[in-house]
């Protein structure tokens, strides 16, 4: 890959290799892309008492050539209330904030930051804040929505096991992601109607004005 480097590469496969042995990443996955090792995918997964349980979420790190000396850029892109997807996410250990970037903080390190981070309200630069509720619709049917999502299937399939992805599982969620767009398309399709009457009423007001 151009404008790859030597050491770069090599953190990169030692951190891999370190990540496959750590047994405390209890609710994240971690994997590279196997056709470009600057870009690393992973699912954050089993949050507990919060609104995002029950929840899958796939995002990406965008590691700079420089890495590990610059910080990587992270991305969410499971629809969550918390994040916008395909959106940069403003930490102290992403590419916002080089000045404070570490070169000795690793990949899991900044995916433990982000998932701490995801469970507050803190707001910076790629968040939004979405209600509970629809936190939680979003958790129930984020699995259906990862499944349409190639890399994620080619990635973390041989995972489905481990974090209890069943077929069963993944019906029910694509059940809850039917219902939830289509009352999505039903709201926004009254908030529409209701858009265009108002116009129509200040046409006819300033029609009225006109012709007093």
């Amino acid at each position: 890959m151009g404008g790859t480097n030597k050491l770069g590469l090599n953190r990169i496969k030692k951190e891999y290799i370190a990540i496959q042995k750590d047994k405390t990443l209890t609710n994240l996955l971690i994997e590279p892309n196997p056709k470009n090792l600057y870009e690393w995918h992973f699912v954050i997964y089993d949050l507990e008492d919060c609104p995002y349980e029950g929840g899958f979420y796939h995002g990406k790190l965008i590691l700079p050539p420089e890495y590990p000396v610059k910080p990587p850029g992270i991305m969410m892109m499971t629809p969550n209330g918390r994040f916008k997807t395909n959106t940069r996410i403003c930490l102290s250990m992403s590419d916002f904030h080089p000045e404070t970037w570490s070169p000795s903080w690793s990949i899991s390190k900044v995916l433990i930051g982000l998932v701490s981070f995801m469970t507050t309200d803190e707001l910076t630069t790629g968040c939004e804040r979405k209600s509970d509720e629809e936190r939680r619709r979003l958790a129930a049917s984020s699995i259906a929505y990862n499944m349409n999502t190639s890399i994620f299937v080619k990635l973390f399939e041989p995972h489905f096991s481990k974090i209890e992805i069943s077929k069963e599982r993944i019906k029910r969620s694509e059940v809850e992601k039917e219902i939830y767009e289509g009352e999505i398309k039903e709201t926004e399709k009254k908030t529409g109607w209701g858009l265009t009457l108002v116009i129509l009423c200040v046409i006819g007001v300033l029609i009225f004005q006109k012709f007093s």
